[in-house]
């Protein structure tokens, strides 16, 4: 019996047993040496050596020992990570932790972390080595290393980490310098650290960075695709370039600046969302956005746009809530879940709970129920009103599966009201339904405890009649009402798009709620018409607009900005908007500002435009527009019409071939002649 163990032992390949040795401790895994030859060899030539000293003789001498033998005969280290207990390093145990050092930087580590407090370590030594590729550093200290050697090529790092690091803005730049080539990057309660710049960085794919002081962060990384911050106010920091950005983690702020949501509308890239005890205010617009995610005390004010509304994963954990559970709070949370189509989690944890006046919920039908697929309730507390409760949850929302840990007194008291509400909806057969009348079919499994195992719990059974807190959970089937199909949906988005340019920009808005075809032929109208006035402050709304179609690169028909008033100093803001305009291909552009002095218009740019056919003019300055050009081909061009009282100082359209004017010219219109352009 005694040879088929030590058999059945040697099976496993010495590479395997390394592989499960490196689950165990350094002095678990010195027990399993006196299984087999086969065991012993694996041990005494493991590649991940993880020590934790305390600084006792015994300990460092066995450490001591351990590493010699590495050294001697040579044994290959793929990863080494020496840890302390609480306190800080001695001087006296210095020698040994480089002695440590040296033997595993010579046999070819690649994973290094440190974890000792206030030890001075040779940064530059480590950094030196050809084979290293992670490098985790916390509570060490890099002050003393001298920066007279400059930089040290370090092209094989691809993961760097400093954690609670003693170092200066000069050191860190010193440090990515070595290291032009990481990909992963973390920088945690580094409290020296003022100013932290990461440029440069050609491989750059994810940054984390915590921090509990004002700290100006800058980052200008093109190849980054997450990042994680945590700490300080958002305005701190300066994010210049990340358009291959693909998750963005946020948490311990207040985001409410809207230059953060303009970056996220700016990320056409980003899939990842997610919040983490935050307290949200404004808008979301990320239309390739795939998952959101958010874990807090408080419901976000956050609105999700229509564009991004659709997403295969998105949770919301609620973890304190305690304060103030009325009909108010289940209508904040009815409306926040209203944002998407359906919720994939919501978990919420209940510390105590009042009454509920049911009516105040029924009073309020702005937004439809939100589905979700799994909705996770804790209860901490026994909660004694109930069945008002049970109300306004399955009002709030309409779960697929229920996931309950509660008493079972209160998953008696559940799953009966629930079976109450089933039967009641199914015997409603006239007259107006009530809200819970989509309730189909309740089914209750409870976990038992003894075997792990979820079994079907009958309805109104005894065994529930404990105060013990156990797990539940119940399957719930909705009815849920079919989409209408509204008449605009039969028409296609083409003829839409005629209609809607018939109306002002207010009224065309008013229609995007009226069908998902609607909305999609009003965010990519081809004909846009503004008349803008600085007094109403509409300019940001055009502004917003302006950036929705240049991000999307939505095509642009025709361009319309007459009748507006502006400032001298909103002209910048009129030069954007045309650019953008021309950049989008327009064909027809009409600029007409009503402002003193006149708006300098940029002529020879806007006939460079390949796509132009038609332009009309007024009141714009071309008195002191540059004729060092000389004339400037548009070939396109059939309609110029000038209705600003400056005469022209010269402008040139000559086209080689023949047009709709005499001598193959395009038509040029004289102030008096009015200009007819239909409303749109």
């Amino acid at each position: 019996m005694a040879e088929r163990g030590v058999k059945t032992v040697d099976i496993l390949p010495e590479c395997l047993i390394q592989e499960i040795l490196g689950f165990l401790r350094y002095d678990e895994a010195t027990k399993t040496s006196i299984l087999s030859k086969t065991w012993l060899q694996a041990w005494s030539t493991l590649p991940n050596l993880k020590f934790t000293s305390d600084f006792y003789e015994v300990n460092m001498d066995l450490v001591d020992n351990i590493m010699e033998r590495y050294r001697d005969e040579n044994i290959p280290i793929e990863k080494f990570e020496l840890s302390k207990s609480y306190y800080s390093c001695p001087s006296r145990i210095v020698p040994l932790f480089y002695r440590w050092l040296d033997v595993a930087l010579q046999n070819g580590v690649k994973y290094l972390v440190f974890r000792i407090r206030n030890l001075p370590l040779p940064i530059f030594t480590i950094l030196a080595a050809k084979s290293l590729k992670e490098l985790v550093l916390t509570n060490c200290d890099l002050t003393c290393a001298s920066l007279s050697s400059g930089v040290v090529n370090c092209p094989s790092l691809r993961k760097l980490s400093l954690i609670k690091v003693y170092l200066d803005e000069d050191m860190l730049q010193t440090l990515l310098n070595s290291c032009p080539l990481i990909e992963s990057f973390t920088l945690k309660d580094c409290m020296d650290l003022i100013k932290i710049e990461l440029l440069n960085l050609q491989k750059i794919k994810s940054v984390s960075i915590w921090n509990n002081i004002n700290q100006h962060i800058k980052i200008q990384a093109p190849t980054l695709e997450h990042l994680s911050y945590s700490g300080y106010p958002l305005e701190e920091l300066n994010i210049v370039e990340c358009q291959n950005l693909k998750s963005l983690e946020l948490s311990h702020m207040y985001i409410y600046d809207p230059s953060f949501y303009n970056l996220i509308s700016r990320c056409q890239s980003l899939k990842v969302l997610k919040f983490q005890h935050c307290w949200c205010t404004g808008r979301i617009e990320a239309p390739n956005l795939v998952s959101l995610e958010y874990m807090g005390d408080q419901i976000p004010e956050l609105k999700i746009a229509r564009e991004s509304s659709q997403l295969e994963h998105s949770k919301i954990i609620l973890l304190r809530c305690y304060d103030n559970i009325d009909a108010a709070w289940f209508c904040k949370l009815r409306k926040f879940l209203s944002n998407l189509t359906s919720w994939s989690q919501v978990s919420l944890y209940f510390y105590q709970c009042g009454e509920i006046n049911v009516k105040d919920l029924q009073l309020d039908h702005r937004v439809d129920i939100p589905q979700v697929g799994v909705l996770n309730v804790d209860f901490k507390r026994e909660i004694k009103k109930c069945s008002t409760f049970i109300d306004a949850l399955l009002w709030s929302c309409h779960p697929r599966r229920l996931n309950l840990k509660l008493t079972g007194k209160m998953a008696t008291f559940f799953i009966n009201y629930l079976m109450h509400m089933k039967n009641s909806s199914h015997s409603t057969s006239h007259g107006k339904k009530p809200w819970y009348s989509q309730l189909k079919e309740v089914k209750a499994y409870k976990l038992d405890r003894k075997s792990r195992s979820w079994h079907l719990v009958e309805h109104k059974s005894e065994e529930l009649a404990t105060r013990k807190r156990d797990k539940y959970y119940i399957l719930l089937d909705w009815v849920f009402p079919t989409p209408i199909t509204t008449m605009a949906d039969l028409f296609p988005e083409c003829l839409i798009q005629k209609i809607l340019c018939f109306l002002r920009l207010k009224e065309a808005a008013k229609t995007s709620i009226v069908s998902k075809a609607c909305l999609q032929a009003w965010l990519t109208l081809p004909n846009l018409k503004f008349t803008v006035d600085y007094h109403n402050d509409n300019m940001k709304i055009v502004d917003d607009i302006m950036k929705r179609y240049r991000d999307g690169k939505v095509p642009i028909e025709k361009f319309d900005l007459s009748d507006s008033n502006f400032r001298s100093e909103d002209f910048p803001l009129i030069d954007k908007w045309l650019d953008i305009a021309l950049q989008n291909r327009v064909k027809d552009l009409v600029v007409g500002v009503c402002s003193f002095p006149s708006y300098p218009l940029r002529i020879f740019k806007f006939l460079a435009v390949k796509s132009l056919r038609e332009l009309v003019l007024s009141n714009c300055n071309l008195m002191h527009v540059s004729l060092s050009s000389d004339a400037t081909n548009c070939h396109s061009l059939r309609k110029l019409s000038n209705q600003s009282p400056f005469r022209w100082k010269h402008a040139s359209c000559h086209d080689p071939t023949r047009g709709p004017g005499r001598d193959g010219h395009p038509e040029l219109h004289r102030p008096e002649i009015p200009l007819n352009s239909p409303t749109h």
